[in-house]
């Protein structure tokens, strides 16, 4: 076994015997990021906004470096920030605002669209429905009443302007085996997927991308760690 691995395999045990104590937070989900004449439009779903938070997308070189940046006062529901552009560089969205920032990079420019939306836990349909955009939640083939609390696997219809609604899975982010819960056992999951143990579902992979990079590492499951010991905030 590699020191590397051995050495994180030490600090999720150490973890798993910690308790859960990590606090609640806004959730960012980047849906899709679309080109046009010159610009860029990063569009964003964002549940559970808090007083003074902002919403900053930034375009940076490939060697990172600081391009433009588009900033707005986050609103619940689909917002959407344009920069203009002349050629492919990378997008980051952050959300931001009294002592929280959340970033998520997109590693894929043009034409990134995802089928996932990250939830808080213990929001009602209509909670959901009151931050606009949502336009029916169903489980199975089912509608939910307005009292019922989404979990992860339900699919909530949100309306971005197109034909029909886009449906968009529910996924609870750090919760790779989609028990409901965020545990030790997601973080394992991760490193089994990094070292070729295991091939996560592609809900299960989204769950543990909180970065929406489209990549693992070994970095996911200690956040996931971070997460269950309270280090950063649940999204």
């Amino acid at each position: 076994m590699k020191k590397p691995f051995l050495r994180f395999l030490i600090i999720f045990i150490l973890c798993a015997l910690l308790p859960f104590s990590a606090a609640a937070a806004p959730c960012l989900t980047v849906l899709n990021v679309s080109r046009g004449d010159g610009t860029v439009a990063l569009t964003c779903f964002l549940a559970q906004p808090q007083s003074g938070q902002e919403l900053t997308c930034t375009l940076q070189d490939p060697q990172g470096n600081l391009l433009q940046v588009a900033q707005e006062a986050a609103s619940g529901g689909v917002n959407t920030l344009s920069l203009a552009v002349s050629d492919s560089s990378a997008v980051v969205a952050r959300l931001g605002g009294d002592g929280i920032v959340t970033p998520r990079k997109i590693a894929v420019l043009d034409g990134y669209r995802t089928r996932f939306l990250f939830i808080p836990q213990g929001l009602s349909v209509a909670q959901w429905q009151a931050q606009g955009q949502i336009v029916q939640v169903t489980r199975g083939e089912q509608p939910l009443n307005s009292e019922e609390i989404v979990v992860q696997g339900d699919v909530l219809h949100l309306d971005l302007g197109e034909e029909t609604p886009t449906p968009l899975t529910a996924v609870l982010a750090g919760d790779v085996n989609g028990d409901g819960k965020i545990a030790a056992n997601d973080a394992l999951q991760v490193l089994k997927q990094v070292v070729g143990k295991e091939t996560l579902t592609d809900a299960a992979f989204f769950a543990a991308d909180f970065s929406q990079s489209g990549t693992l590492g070994a970095q996911n499951a200690l956040q996931i760690l971070k997460v269950i010991v309270g280090k950063i905030p649940a999204l």
